[in-house]
């Protein structure tokens, strides 16, 4: 509302359940998401995904490994501190998710088929070839994965953040 100068009641976002947000043609795109203790919207005149987790979230990576790594991401596990499992499979998933939400694919469908390169920041999608830039910044107790096309973005996103209470 602040980017266009109208009251937030008046900007023409659909959120139908179980379907990705969307803002009316010319308004840019939106992406939300949130976790236990906090919400990220995300807002860019190209299109963007966003997803968030409390950084300390405690997960089974070696359960989760199987399902969200690609073949290759799952060579270069091998090589993954132990001590550091959770916290690799935790920034896959959050940057995957936020890949997802970009794409609008399907969470389940899609998860292992975004690879990420070993050494930059972009990810890979194997069967549709489409590829995208994840920034993966720790903020307070949150973990942040978006993603957009830093090729269209002379500057990072606009991220809005509010601590649910």
């Amino acid at each position: 509302s602040n980017i266009y100068n109208v009251d937030p009641l008046d900007v023409p976002l659909f959120a139908p359940p179980g379907k990705a947000p969307k803002l009316k043609k010319g308004w840019g795109f939106i992406s939300l998401s949130h976790c236990q203790n906090g919400v990220l919207i995300g807002w860019s005149p190209y299109p963007i995904g966003v997803d968030i987790e409390i950084s300390k979230r405690m997960i089974n990576g070696n359960n989760l490994k199987e399902r969200i790594l690609s073949v290759k991401e799952k060579e270069n596990f091998k090589n993954i501190d132990i001590k550091k499992v959770n916290e690799h499979i935790l920034s896959k998933w959050v940057a995957k998710e936020a890949a997802i939400k970009w794409q609008r694919g399907n969470l389940f469908k899609d998860l292992n088929q975004w690879e990420s390169s070993p050494h930059s920041d972009f990810y890979f999608h194997q069967s549709i070839s489409k590829k995208v830039y994840v920034k993966l910044i720790s903020l307070r107790i949150w973990l942040i994965a978006i993603a957009y096309d830093n090729e269209k973005h002379p500057h990072d996103p606009i991220i809005c953040l509010d601590k649910v209470s």
